[in-house]
């Protein structure tokens, strides 16, 4: 018969907060991975034989990996924010259910079956093809 108390960090029991997380990890992998691909192709400029081919290629490489790691840090950011809003939605979600009496029964599973729906058609291909789905069907 002990007085029970709301759990301070709830966002640690929440299955979303903890997959934002896990996909923020390994953007912040790629973005270092692409930084030094970065570096090594501005190195690579030093080497430049003039009046070649090579130095459309290596400028080209260069360009392209920095336009990469553009796009990867703005990921990076993107998922930054994503787990702060969950973190402050999951703990207002976690007091309303304590407050209500379902504290222990949080997170409900059809929030989870909700975000895992709409992780599921982000990630679907966007061009229709009907033999792919032809050998869909036939495997279920």
């Amino acid at each position: 018969m002990g007085c029970s108390k709301p759990d301070p960090a709830p966002e640690l029991r929440d299955p979303i907060y903890q997959d934002i997380s896990k996909k923020l990890k390994a953007q912040e992998a790629k973005v270092k991975e692409l930084t030094k691909e970065v570096e090594q192709n501005k190195e690579n400029l030093k080497f430049i034989e003039p009046y070649t081919r090579q130095s459309k290629d290596f400028w080209q490489k260069y360009w392209t990996s920095s336009k990469n790691l553009k796009k990867a840090e703005q990921l990076l950011h993107y998922y930054n924010l994503h787990l702060i809003n969950r973190k402050y939605a999951a703990k207002n979600s976690y007091i309303r259910a304590w407050n209500n009496g379902y504290g222990d029964e949080w997170p409900s599973a059809t929030t989870m079956y909700r975000y895992e729906l709409n992780q599921r058609l982000k990630n679907a291909p966007r061009k229709w093809d009907s033999e792919k789905i032809a050998q869909q069907i036939n495997e279920k």
